[in-house]
C-alpha cells in the first residue's frame, strides 16, 4: 500500500489531475497534518514567482537502501550517460560532479505536504525519466518513495530558483509526530496524535506509529539541521 501511494504521487496522479480534470496546480496536505501557522494562498505564491514546486523541509533520506540504490541508478543513467533523451535536459552539474549526483539521492523533500505546478510534471523529458523509473521496478524492490523521487526529479530538471522553500508554514505530521518549523524537522511529539487532529477520538484513538517513532530517533541528529540553500536569491516570503 505504501509503495502504491508513492507511485501515485510521483507518476500517476499528476497527468490525471492536469489532463482529465483540468487543474494547473495541486496541493497535497495529508489529512493527519496539523498546520500551526497560516498557510496562505500557496497557489498564488507559486504563480507569482513562476515556480514549479514548494516544499516544507529538505532532509536526509533515512532509509539507507533507498539512498544507496537510487544513487547508483542515477549514476548509471546520468553520469554514465545510459539514460534516454531526457539527458539533454539534465542540469549540467550532474554530468561533471558524481558527488553532487550521489547527494541528490541522499536527501528528500517532505512530501506529506507540498504544492506544485502540474505542467512541470508533464514535460516530455520528465515523463520519460519517470517512465524509466517506473519501468525499472526499483521503487517496489528498494522502496523508492515519492519524497526522494521528487527531490531527484526537481534537482535534475528544475531551475533551482523555481523550487521554493515554504519556511513560513509550520505543521505537525500527526502519524509520525514530526514537527516542521522554519523548514527544519525540530522534534518528534509522540503523544496521541488523534487528540490533536480529531478531539472526538480521544478514547480509542491510535497511538503514534512505531515506524515513525523509529525514524524520528534514527534521524535525531538532523532535527536542527538548517535547510540546504538551493538558490542565490530569496525563495520564499521573508527568507
Amino acid at each position: 500500500g505504501y509503495m502504491h501511494m508513492c507511485r501515485l504521487f510521483t507518476s500517476q496522479a499528476f497527468p490525471y489531475l492536469q489532463h482529465e480534470l483540468g487543474y494547473d496546480y495541486v496541493l497535497r496536505m495529508d489529512d493527519d497534518n496539523v498546520p500551526r501557522t497560516d498557510v496562505g494562498d500557496l497557489f498564488e505564491v507559486l504563480h507569482s514567482k513562476g515556480a514549479v514546486y514548494g516544499y516544507p523541509a529538505e532532509l536526509p533520506e533515512w532509509h539507507r537502501e533507498t539512498a544507496m540504490t537510487l544513487g547508483m541508478w542515477l549514476q548509471d543513467k546520468v553520469f554514465s550517460g545510459r539514460g534516454g533523451a531526457y539527458l539533454e535536459q539534465v542540469n549540467p552539474v550532474y554530468f561533471r560532479n558524481q558527488t553532487a549526483l550521489q547527494e541528490l539521492a541522499q536527501n528528500i523533500f517532505f512530501t506529506n505536504f507540498f504544492v506544485t505546478k502540474l505542467g512541470f510534471w508533464s514535460e516530455p523529458h520528465v515523463l520519460e525519466f519517470l517512465g524509466e523509473v517506473d519501468g525499472s521496478g526499483m521503487a517496489y524492490k528498494h522502496r523508492w518513495g515519492d519524497a526522494p523521487l521528487h527531490h531527484a526529479v526537481l534537482g535534475l530538471f528544475a531551475d533551482s530558483c523555481s523550487v521554493l522553500d515554504l519556511c513560513h508554514v509550520d505543521y505537525k505530521h500527526g502519524s509520525t509526530g514530526h514537527v516542521i518549523e522554519g523548514c527544519a524537522l525540530k522534534r518528534v511529539e509522540r503523544r496521541r496524535w488523534d487528540d490533536e487532529i480529531n478531539p472526538e477520538c480521544r478514547h480509542g484513538g491510535r497511538q503514534a506509529g512505531a515506524a515513525g517513532a523509529a525514524q524520528g530517533r534514527k534521524g535525531g541528529e538532523w532535527f536542527s539541521r538548517a535547510d540546504v540553500p538551493r538558490c542565490a536569491g530569496p525563495t520564499s516570503e521573508g527568507s
